[in-house]
Parts: C-alpha cells; structure tokens; sequence
C-alpha cells in the first residue's frame, strides 16, 4: 500500500523506506543516502530533512557550466576550456561522502604533498620503484589550498600498504600527476 513522504509529499509507491519516525520515497532516499551509500533506519526525519537540504540543490557549475576535459583518477576533474577543476569526495578511497566541489583555476592558492612517513615525493616515488621494498607508507595525501582558506585533502593511500606494492605504485602515480597539474597552475598564475 502505497503511502505519502514525509520529505517531499509525493506517494511513497511500493518502495517505501523507513527511518526511525518516518517513511521517505525512492526518489528522496536517493539524495538523503548519498546515492544509495548509506542507510537511514538508524536516522530521524529530522536529520533526513537536513541531509536532503544540503544535498539536494544542484552543484553551481559556474558560467558556462563544467565540460571534463581531463580526470586524474577519482580525485579530480578538469576543465580546460573554462579554466575550472572539481574536487570529487573519492568514497571508494576515503570511505565518507562529499559532495563534488568546482572551483576556478585561479582559486588554487598551494599545494602540498603529505607522507607518512614523511618523505618528499621524489623520495617516495624511489621507494616505489624498489621491487623489494619493506617500508611501510601508512598515510598519502595531497593537500590543496584554495583561496576561500579551506584546505581539501586528496586521499590517495588512506591505509597502511608496502611502498613497493601496487597500492602505492598507483598512489605515486596519481600523486604525481595532481602535483605536476597544481606546479602548472600555480606557475601560471605567478606570472612564470
């Protein structure tokens, strides 16, 4: 039997979804659950009335909107033509999601290349290469600063893995290539 969300009001159908003080529809389950990441039985209808808020308005793509021209991994998007990246919250990876955030090339003010253990990236690129390699990198991130003074951090290793491993190896890859685009930007942007 077919019942009315308490969200938005429409008929709930045949997919009805319940949280602890309420029943949502499928199409606010969707938005509520980060796209069908997460459930909500657990959660009340006030916190899914604030969760649908915050996600549900569609992302400000800018003037003349956002068209992917290059995409470093799940960490990254970029486009060329209108001078934009978008931040993706890479869930796989860090195991919470955000939503995607699109800043201007301009906005990115530094950079910042983080290890654990702390090595440079040329060092930790040379630990990769070694086959045999024992050392552990417990942690890698690459930090960007953008200009409304928020620092997001790419997840690129959330865990421990052996530096000589493909884990790592694919890490030092994308790690690579998000600090050479971010050298680019910021040299263009400082008149170099």
């Amino acid at each position: 039997m077919a019942g009315v969300c308490d969200i938005c009001g429409k008929s709930t159908g045949r997919r009805v979804f319940r949280c602890t003080d309420g029943k949502v529809c499928r199409d606010c389950y969707e938005i509520v659950s980060n796209h069908f990441t997460s459930t909500i039985t657990k959660s009340t209808l006030a916190e899914l009335k604030e969760r649908y808020a915050e996600n549900a308005a569609p992302l400000d793509l800018g003037e003349n909107g956002f068209h992917i021209s290059y995409k470093i991994g799940t960490f990254l998007l970029l486009d060329e033509q209108n001078q934009k990246f978008c931040i993706l919250s890479n869930r796989a990876v860090t195991g919470v999601y955000a939503r995607p955030e699109i800043f201007s090339y301009d906005a990115l003010e530094e950079y910042e290349f983080l290890c654990e253990p702390e090595v440079t990236m040329e060092e930790f690129l040379t630990l990769t290469a070694k086959r045999r390699s024992k050392t552990v990198i417990k942690n890698l991130r690459i930090r960007l600063k953008t200009r409304d003074s928020k620092d997001r951090d790419l997840v690129l290793l959330p865990g421990a893995a052996k530096a000589s491993g493909p884990a790592c190896r694919q890490a030092g890859k994308y790690a690579k290539e998000i600090v050479q685009w971010a050298k680019r930007l910021q040299d263009r942007y400082e008149g170099k």
